[in-house]
């Protein structure tokens, strides 16, 4: 009977995580090659453009030093449907303007995707605690102020009560109605606003709120259906998306010894590999046509060595080149040591298959001992019979359960829309204003699309671009919103981000998706480069400020409740004094 251990500790210090698996030769002649021939590159894009890009800078910097309330944040009404981390950074962050938003949770308490009625078995965080901290108007809410925690990672569980940690601290609870699963959105054209139908999860019963000036989807991870093969109906085992697997049913599979097959090769797919093999169970077969592309954990981010902190320069340099070709900024990754993947005889310049996972070096030695007889590469399934998983190359697996780990949604699709009374489809190839407000229904907001950094940190941005866009900014009408966002450059969908897409390379689209925000004059050309080349090359993450608002904003309507406002409301008096 294998063993049920302890998946992986609460916290995993980077000092805890192991020898890395596999020899890298970080400076090799070809990573010296790279680094000359990319620079060059860079250099005679880039410079040609600084004649333009300077004066662009300055205009920016000007335009923006004048800018004035046309609306006061206390006076502006905003609702946010999710209690992930993004819901509550966006709380948080819209209290420092002065905004107190409606908060909603279709759950019984914060947390989201880590929350343990959502996060399925054996969740990990796959990156470092100080790239999943919380920002404030003073920069970071970190982890712990030990660096070899913060350099670590931690399970589900502990990064759901760090959630709930930062939340108390910034009274956002109070702003959350627990059990208010947001069912409809409709929109009143004439008004500008919208209302929310939403239905208690407890009881059942529902209820009408608003209006407000804007609602922000803050979900970012809802499970996609189940793909539909041939002969599902007649198959006897069971089918799980992989956030339906909870430990419950990963319990029962391993003490009933029963056949699973886990489908694909994304970060999902890896933590169900590993909780089996860390369990010491081998009835597993592992299913995948091609294996994701990860960061190494200890080398994109963690080692800030001189050397290390030149290589991570060379990363933000090879980002940019991703915008002309992913599979040259891919093969610039492996021959810089950043790269990796489960399976080495993948293709490394598939960057397609890159997500922005990573892997840290205990991860990687667990998957490399995953035996060669429980993988199958290079194929993917094709229907099913009565007891098995017929494979496209023919093969048939028993399978009592499989498990799909085959990606996920914004979720955002799932709300019913309706606009002056009449239905409304938010359209999957459509894209979004300023890749944040639905131009044909301006009263709803997608701080999921707004992928402009990494963990919590993207909603800082969010909150900031709406309490611009209803504070500052004159009213735009739905055409030029619609005319604007199809002239974005990168290709991102209100239903399903690219962070989710299998047919585009997510680096590529994530520098189209900044090019287009500066372009447009949202975000300064120089807080990209510096945010990057800090989070990369120095390995910390800092908030990604715009400095859209009037200079006063962050001393908006101080309450009782955010007594660090205050405090800052004080401080300025006194030295205005």
């Amino acid at each position: 009977m294998p063993r049920r251990p302890e998946l992986v500790e609460d916290l995993t210090k980077f000092s805890e995580l192991g020898e890395v698996p596999e020899t890298c030769r970080i400076f090799s002649p070809l990573y010296f090659l790279f680094v000359l021939v990319m620079t060059l590159l860079v250099t005679v894009l880039l410079v040609p453009a600084l004649p333009f890009v300077v004066p662009f800078m300055i205009w920016r910097a000007i335009a923006y030093s004048g800018v004035q309330y046309i609306r006061q944040p206390k006076d502006v009404r905003v609702a946010i449907i999710g209690g992930g981390w993004s819901g509550v950074q966006a709380a948080a962050r819209f209290g420092e303007f002065g905004i107190t938003p409606t908060c909603y949770e279709r759950g019984d308490g914060l947390g989201g995707t880590w929350h343990k009625g959502l996060k399925y078995h054996g969740v990990q965080i796959h990156g470092a605690m100080w790239i999943t901290t919380f920002g404030d108007k003073n920069g970071v809410v970190p982890y712990s102020a030990n660096e070899d925690e913060n350099d670590g990672k931690v399970i589900g569980e502990e990064m759901c009560n760090y959630v709930n940690r930062f939340a108390n601290q910034k009274d956002v609870p109070g702003l959350y109605k627990l059990n208010s699963s947001v069912k409809t959105v409709k929109m009143d054209s004439k008004s500008v606003t919208g209302t929310l139908v939403i239905e208690d999860s407890v009881t059942g019963e529902t209820r009408e709120e608003g209006p407000f000036d804007l609602i922000v989807y803050a979900s970012m991870a809802v499970a996609t259906p189940c793909p539909k093969l041939k002969g599902a109906d007649q198959f006897l085992g069971k089918q799980y998306h992989t956030c339906d697997w909870k430990t419950e049913d990963f319990d029962d599979a391993v003490k009933n010894n029963k056949k699973v097959v886990v489908v694909g090769g994304s970060k999902a797919a890896c933590d169900q590999m590993l909780n089996f093999h860390r369990a010491g169970y081998t009835n597993v077969t592992w299913v995948y046509r091609k294996s994701y592309l990860f960061w190494k954990y200890e080398v994109t981010f963690h080692d800030r060595s001189f050397f290390s902190i030149l290589r991570g320069i060379s990363t933000v340099m090879g980002m940019l080149v991703a915008v002309v070709s992913p599979a040259v900024a891919g093969l610039f990754f492996h021959a810089n040591g950043n790269c990796c993947t489960f399976d080495e005889k993948s293709n490394f310049n598939d960057w397609s298959k890159f997500h922005f996972g990573i892997l840290c070096p205990r991860q990687r030695s667990e998957l490399a001992a995953i035996a060669l007889e429980q993988r199958k590469p290079g194929t993917e399934p094709a229907e099913f019979t009565s007891k098995s998983l017929k494979l496209k190359n023919g093969e048939e697996i028993e399978a009592d359960v499989v498990i799909w780990a085959v990606g996920n949604s914004t979720g955002i699709d799932k709300l019913v829309l309706e606009k002056d009374g009449k239905p409304f489809k938010l359209d999957d190839h459509s894209r979004l204003f300023n890749h944040f407000i639905v131009p044909r229904f301006p009263v709803l907001a997608s701080a999921t699309c707004l992928f402009t950094t990494f963990g919590p940190l993207r909603a800082f941005t969010s909150a900031e671009l709406a309490t611009y866009h209803l504070c500052v900014r004159s009213q735009l009408t739905e055409d030029y919103m619609e005319s604007s966002a199809n002239s974005m450059w990168s290709k991102n969908s209100p239903t399903k981000t690219f962070i989710w897409s299998s047919d585009a390379a997510v680096l590529r689209q994530f520098l189209l998706l900044h090019m287009d925000l500066m372009i447009r004059g949202i975000e300064p050309v120089h807080a990209f480069f510096i945010h990057s080349l800090v989070t990369f090359g120095f390995g910390r993450q800092k908030p990604l400020h715009w400095n859209l608002l009037p200079k006063e904003s962050n001393l908006a309507a101080p309450t009782s409740q955010n007594p660090a406002a205050l405090e800052l409301n004080e401080r300025a008096a006194m030295e205005k004094s």
